[in-house]
């Protein structure tokens, strides 16, 4: 993600009292979401590296480990879970935004769409909108009035 993407993400979360992340991996993105949100950050992810390429794929102690490293000083502010997206969708209810960064082939990022469009109250949006990834394919196929900036897709709700 670019210095100008996480500038985005920054700025729009701090209009924000309630933010999830979908596929936080390492928090590099969540702790920009961290430190512009005035309320709180949910994350989920299942650390598997889904889509991520060489031997950090499928270490998931590893993962979280460095996840925590950059992300848990923030307490209170954070809620964790670590599990897929889809049986996130099925507990957690509504977010101010929700921004989408998980898997990337097609029926993945379809299936991410329709679960979490319906639980964004203000904003939703989500990471590689571009030619290397099938994301872009499912965003345009299944989001309607979406603007791009950078890699990042987004539709006010």
């Amino acid at each position: 993600m670019s210095p100008q993407e996480l500038g985005w993400l920054s700025y729009h979360a701090a209009q924000m009292q309630s933010i999830l992340e979908i596929g936080c991996w390492k928090g590099r993105s969540t702790k920009v979401l961290l430190e512009a949100c005035p309320g709180t950050v949910t994350v989920v992810d299942n650390f598997k590296g889904d889509g991520i390429p060489g031997p950090q794929r499928g270490n998931l102690e590893a993962a979280y480990n460095e996840f925590l490293i950059n992300c848990g000083c923030y307490g209170n502010l954070i809620s964790i879970y670590v599990m897929d997206s889809l049986g996130a969708a099925e507990v957690l209810g509504r977010y101010d935004m929700i921004f989408i960064d998980s898997c990337h082939n097609y029926k993945e990022a379809v299936a991410d769409i329709k679960a979490w469009l319906p639980k964004a109250k203000r904003l939703i949006c989500g990471h590689d909108y571009d030619d290397l990834w099938e994301v872009k394919r499912a965003v345009n196929e299944n989001v309607r009035n979406f603007e791009v900036f950078g890699s990042i897709w987004s539709k006010w709700v």
